[in-house]
């Protein structure tokens, strides 16, 4: 698959728009990136690393987050990588 290079910019105006929705269907309180992306340091394999801060901690929630439809239809461009704040 051929992926649009990775931006910091791009991404995080793309979890921006997607955030909304991350705190209606899972209660998220942050959302953020972490990781190369995040320091600039990034290649063309590189994926986007997001940490997310909900307000419960819900097993589903997260596996919805990493595998929900939300990815397949605004987050194609890049791979990612989600973690839970403890």
């Amino acid at each position: 698959m051929n992926r649009e290079p990775i931006n910091r910019e791009s991404v995080l105006f793309v979890l921006r728009s997607a955030k909304p929705r991350f705190q209606q269907f899972y209660g998220l309180r942050r959302l953020g990136i972490f990781g190369s992306v995040a320091k600039g340091g990034h290649g063309p394999s590189s994926d986007v690393d997001v940490v997310v801060d909900l307000e419960r901690q819900d097993l589903f929630f997260l596996i919805g987050i990493k595998q929900g439809n939300w990815k397949r239809r605004c987050m194609l461009r890049w791979m990612w990588s989600v973690t839970a704040l403890p």
